[in-house]
């Protein structure tokens, strides 16, 4: 049902407990909760899929972490640094995440 609804590239993702898949977004459970731009605390972070403009924007920076940050910080709507203060394993799942809009396209570098 998840790679209907949301490609081939999240097929892999299907039983893993932290991400949560609805219509017209998907959510990731946090390890550690992230203090959001409200200044609220939350332990969920809700992905939506990245727009033309944000995949653009990933040429304006340097380096593939940056320009993974950048593009996680568009898709997720949280400011640069709060992406700063997410824990490594944490980061790494979103990124993968995300990985999944970009998987039935053409190859981008740096991402």
């Amino acid at each position: 049902m998840i790679a209907a609804n949301w490609g081939e590239g999240f097929r892999k993702f299907a039983k893993n407990p932290r991400i949560h898949f609805y219509p017209d977004r998907i959510e990731v459970d946090l390890k550690r909760s992230l203090m959001t731009l409200e200044g609220d605390q939350t332990s969920r972070i809700t992905i939506l899929e990245p727009l033309a403009r944000d995949l653009k924007m990933m040429d304006r920076v340097e380096g593939d972490v940056t320009k993974a940050a950048a593009l996680l910080s568009a898709t997720v709507g949280i400011g640069d640094k709060q992406v700063d203060l997410i824990p490594a394993s944490d980061f790494t799942l979103l990124q993968q995440v995300i990985g999944g809009f970009l998987a039935e396209g053409p190859e981008i570098s740096g991402t």
